[in-house]
């Protein structure tokens, strides 16, 4: 067992050194861009950043009913892409790991008309046409303690949501959690603690078992079936 556990070791550098220079060159200067950039922030903003250490975060983005948005980016604060898509619609939400080990303290959200698939400046595909929704709304600021409290007293995921709408973008957080999960078995998520602009309904079998809602702009929450 011994010789097996020094034979591993001994390959590790041997597995680092195949990873092409290039590749390694980038992620060191990715790491020392954010650095520059975290740095550069206020004493405030690195605080607020601190709250979500150690926190497990997706992203979850789909637009209003009857809404389809093209060639839609999301950009963080710190200026790279958490987000990218050709389409955005109701039908075809999007749900994954968030792409950064930090909430954003604000993104930027753009789509385009007519977009065309191009190679992005910092690699990965990136669109080109006219923007014709571009909207910036803070982030980290608007989810409350309460949430992060709760996910450090029982671990789950925080969502933070993203639905779009021709005249803006609805932010969105919840938590989620599988109470009972254990590997192999199929567990119902639960969502907890949800905020924001909206909060989506629970779909069962192509019928809504719990109202969605969203606050319009005049601060009156209304229920939907999506």
């Amino acid at each position: 067992m011994k010789r097996k556990l020094l034979a591993l070791l001994a390959g590790l550098p041997l597995l680092t050194a195949c990873v092409p220079a290039e590749v390694r060159a980038a992620r060191k200067a990715g790491e020392e861009r954010e650095k520059t950039y975290h740095d550069s922030l206020s004493p405030k903003e690195q605080a607020m950043l601190l709250r979500f250490h150690g926190i497990g975060i997706q992203l979850v983005v789909d637009a209003v009913a009857g809404a389809e948005m093209e060639g839609v980016k999301i950009y963080s604060d710190n200026g790279y892409s958490i987000f990218s898509s050709g389409s955005v619609a109701l039908r075809k939400r999007s749900i994954g790991d968030f792409g950064s080990a930090r909430v954003p303290l604000w993104v930027r959200v753009i789509w385009r008309e007519k977009p065309k698939a191009i190679w992005g400046k910092n690699g990965g595909i990136d669109w080109d046409g006219p923007i014709i929704g571009d909207f910036t709304l803070p982030i980290a600021e608007r989810i409350p303690d309460a949430v992060l409290e709760s996910l450090h007293k029982d671990p789950g995921m925080l969502r933070i949501k993203f639905r779009l709408h021709p005249n803006g973008v609805y932010f969105g957080w919840d938590i989620e959690r599988r109470p009972g999960y254990r590997p192999g078995y199929s567990v119902s998520a639960v969502h907890d603690m949800p905020g924001g602009d909206f909060q989506e309904a629970k779909i069962f079998n192509g019928k809504a078992v719990r109202k969605g809602w969203y606050i319009d702009k005049n601060g009156q929450k209304i229920e939907t079936d999506y």
